[in-house]
């Protein structure tokens, strides 16, 4: 869609990965895709066939100058992403502190067993979303949660 705000969440299957880091202009835990996210997608997954969560959308872009929101500015572009991977300390500690078992690839879907009792202790509301919601978002929401309670802790009083 052309729209700037699809009304329909919008996805691209068939995306090849076209580079690995370390390389040019790639960290060691990036990878390059080609067209494949837009303006306003950093931070949104891409997934393997098999529906894994490879990485999450750090930067990209193609240099045309084209405002945010314009489609123009996602053709042709080249977009990279943080390895998931790289940071699976990160996500496996956000999923115990959330007192959640990831969702491992082939494993059975946990949206389809009995949902765990929810603890609201934490301050962060991440069991409801982890059932509604694709592995990838949930993961997202943890780290996120994590993040912001780090950030907590580190403030002076």
């Amino acid at each position: 869609e052309k729209s700037p705000n699809p009304d329909v969440r919008q996805q691209r299957s068939g995306v090849k990965v076209e580079e690995v880091g370390p390389a040019d202009r790639l960290g060691p835990a990036e990878f390059k895709l080609g067209e494949s996210g837009c303006s306003g997608d950093s931070g949104g997954p891409a997934f393997a066939e098999s529906g894994a969560v490879l990485g999450v959308l750090s930067r990209g872009g193609n240099g045309s100058g084209a405002k945010p929101g314009d489609f123009n500015a996602c053709t042709d572009a080249e977009n990279v992403f943080s390895s998931a991977a790289a940071h699976r300390d990160l996500i496996l500690g956000a999923y115990e502190r959330a007192g959640q078992a990831p969702w491992n690839e082939g494993d059975p879907d946990p949206r389809l067993a009995p949902p765990p009792p929810a603890e609201e202790d934490s301050g962060c509301a991440v069991a409801g979303r982890a059932r509604r919601e694709p592995f990838a978002l949930a993961a997202l929401a943890l780290v996120a949660c994590l993040a912001r309670l780090r950030g907590r802790r580190s403030r002076p009083k």
